[in-house]
């Protein structure tokens, strides 16, 4: 048996979405309502899909002078939405500049390591100073691979984790 086509579908949708109308259509759907007898409001009420409590609603908002198309819910404190947007910012800008220390940081030593690969002590060079190697001795080449006792020829040395001992990065 065909089911008729002129009968509106009795089954009931698996996911409710609400309508929202735009406020050309409730103004329009307003006039309407006003201007209509008894008979007509319900007809208008079922065409449209609404009810007239909603139309009542419409109704209030429109004498008060708000806009119909004004959302519904509580409404968004400007201080705080402006604050999470300036802890965001801050949390990226952040991110941004922890990247640039590091790739700041792998330049010195790829600048450092390759001097030393030339010949030159770490000392010796032009360095910027958060590169030059401290009094402890730490963090930078004091002595160039050569004047170590190391030849270009040569592999260097390696320790018991298999790193390279003649270079401190």
């Amino acid at each position: 048996m065909q089911p008729d086509p002129s009968l509106p579908d009795s089954e009931v949708p698996a996911k409710v979405t609400r309508r929202h109308s735009t406020a050309a259509e409730k103004a329009r759907i307003l006039d309407a309502y006003d201007g209509a007898s008894a008979i007509e409001r319900a007809a208008i009420c079922r065409r449209e899909r609404v009810y007239s409590s909603l139309l009542s609603n419409w109704r209030k908002q429109r004498a008060a002078g708000r806009p119909l198309a004004e959302q519904r819910g509580r409404q968004a404190d400007p201080q705080a939405v402006e604050m999470t947007a300036l802890q965001r910012r801050n949390a990226a800008l952040e991110q941004r500049l922890a990247k640039a220390e590091r790739v700041i940081d792998i330049q010195g030593k790829a600048y450092a390591l390759l001097r030393a690969v030339a010949g030159e002590s770490a000392d010796e060079l032009d360095l910027p100073p958060w590169q030059k190697s401290s009094p402890n001795g730490h963090r930078h080449l004091t002595k160039s691979y050569s004047e170590r006792g190391g030849s270009l020829d040569s592999n260097p040395r390696r320790n018991k984790r298999g790193r390279f001992d003649d270079v401190d990065l």
